[in-house]
């Protein structure tokens, strides 16, 4: 058995709960399941049967009959885990609502909802979740059952390590930049040192892992997805964030009017206003992860975008597709894409505007 150990400390809160879904916990089976979401987004040029079959190969698979054991497990070693409730720094962004008033919001409670309930007293949100700190420091032991050969770690779960260590984020509101972290220590073997440690993405690193060239199914590397980072550091991770969030806010209401959703439905479902829901899917993420970095001279905040199909050939009940009010006909799926697509692509070029274009070679 061989062991890999990395020291990550946290840069942005991270709302990783336990079983009640309030209480902060850091979760080994959470961290496992971010493995299995970046090891898949570098293979969205696979059939998915192929998909499911390497996958439970590599981490492990449910059911009588193809049922296997993980090539490796996951633990978590804390030592004084800093747990908070705290109210987000505020960052008010002003914004006219109607009779010509106007009411300042909170940049981090924007990227934030649903963490919080709106307190009339106070007149403020107040977090119903906690969440761990920024500075808490634990360590992540990756143990090897089946190892490659010569002894080695396997390719396929190096590759899942080193993407979630560029652009992974864990926990609750994780697609926009909560539960970011910096790996600060590897131990191991000194290979997965060069891997892992202290890495940034940039170009080189986007185009070798955007070979593929068609449009995958789920959110993964292709030649259509993008890199954006500020073009400033910053001195803490809150104006960083805070600087993402009104970027990507700016970005999501250029596209219609206020009151029209038929764009912003796209980049993420449901959309519920007045009690009725005005997006097509029960359930969508949005294509876009957001994500703090810690680098020489301050903070960084990158946009990642990751193309996919809207609606894939075959039916996702998770996905809220009922299949008697929206038939499978191949037509209404192109449209739907492509208008998924046109709206990415604004959305991007809003981006081109306010940030550094570290990668995005257009559809």
């Amino acid at each position: 058995m061989q062991e890999l150990c990395l020291t990550i400390r946290v840069l942005t809160p991270m709302f990783l709960a336990g079983a009640d879904g309030k209480t902060a916990e850091l979760r080994a089976s959470s961290i496992k399941g971010m493995l299995r979401f970046w090891w898949r987004a570098q293979n969205g040029n696979m059939p998915l049967d192929k998909l499911k079959q390497q996958e439970g190969e590599i981490f492990g698979a449910a059911g009588d009959e193809d049922g296997r054991r993980s090539r490796f497990s996951l633990a978590v070693e804390e030592a004084g885990v800093k747990v908070a409730q705290d109210p987000l720094p505020m960052h008010k962004e002003i914004v006219r609502r109607s009779n010509g008033r106007s009411f300042p919001v909170n940049l981090l409670d924007y990227l934030a909802y649903g963490t919080y309930e709106w307190d009339r007293a106070q007149k403020r949100n107040i977090l119903v979740r906690q969440y761990i700190a920024p500075d808490t420091t634990f360590r992540l032991v990756v143990r090897l059952w089946d190892e490659g050969k010569n002894g080695e770690i396997p390719g396929e779960l190096v590759k899942a390590l080193r993407a979630f260590c560029l652009f992974g984020t864990l926990g609750a509101k994780a697609r926009n930049g909560y539960g970011s972290f910096k790996v600060v220590r590897v131990e191991g073997p000194e290979k997965m040192k060069q891997e892992v440690a202290a890495m940034v993405p940039g170009r080189e690193i986007m185009e070798n892992l955007c070979t593929f060239d068609g449009l995958p199914s789920f959110s993964a590397f292709c030649k259509g997805a993008g890199l954006f980072r500020t073009k400033s550091k910053y001195k803490s991770w809150d104006v960083c964030l805070a600087e993402l969030a009104r970027t990507y806010r700016e970005a999501r209401l250029s596209l219609e009017k206020r009151h029209e959703y038929g764009r912003r439905q796209y980049l993420g479902a449901p959309i519920v206003t007045s009690e009725k829901q005005e997006s097509l899917l029960d359930r969508h993420a949005k294509p876009y992860f957001l994500r703090v970095h810690e680098e020489e001279g301050g903070y960084a905040g990158y946009i990642l975008y990751l193309p996919s199909q809207y609606l894939p050939p075959v039916y996702h009940p998770r996905l809220g597709i009922d299949q008697e009010k929206f038939p499978a006909m191949d037509a209404e799926r192109e449209g739907h894409d492509r208008n998924f697509l046109a709206v990415c692509r604004d959305m991007n070029e809003k981006f081109a505007r306010k940030l550094e274009v570290v990668f995005w070679e257009r559809f």
